[in-house]
């Protein structure tokens, strides 16, 4: 896990934010590791996940928390229902 000190004040603050993942049987989960993909590739020093996660049950919820918890080792990763 990376430990990420808080920058110095008035360092710039590199902050992602994912929204509305809405994996489904049209969102599939493939989809969402590529977008978690190139939300790691912006080096964030913090990560939003900010609600509406699944949409139907097509998602199976062991594969997705898999995609997601690669965030949590990249950065402090905070999240909340939509």
């Amino acid at each position: 896990m990376r430990l990420t000190a808080i920058p110095p004040a008035g360092a710039p603050l590199r902050i992602v934010q994912l929204s509305d993942l809405h994996a489904s049987s049209v969102v599939p989960l493939e989809f969402i590791a590529e977008a978690v993909t190139l939300a790691l590739a912006q080096k964030p020093d913090l990560i939003a996940l900010t609600g509406d996660f699944v949409t139907d049950s097509q998602a199976g919820p062991e594969g997705y928390a898999e995609i997601l918890a690669r965030l949590a080792v990249a950065a402090p990763t905070f999240a909340c229902l939509g």
